[in-house]
């Protein structure tokens, strides 16, 4: 029997993707953006913790849908 899903866990559901998504884009367009007020060093290592963010909230996410 299928598990019915509330409004709300849609809801939440949806914005946590969009998130993990944002967090995914972002730090994947700020390791190939050059700015010129940022250095290079800080601007890789800013990019990988948004893209292990978005790891660490995907594999969460994960876990909570599988109870």
């Amino acid at each position: 029997m299928p598990v019915r899903r509330t409004a709300a866990e849609r809801v939440s559901f949806i914005l946590n993707i969009f998130m993990i998504l944002a967090y995914a884009f972002g730090g994947i367009a700020l390791f190939f953006w050059k700015l010129p007020s940022v250095p290079d060093q800080n601007r890789k290592i800013a990019s990988g913790v948004l893209i292990l963010y978005a790891g660490y909230r995907t594999f969460k996410l994960l876990r909570t849908k599988k109870n």
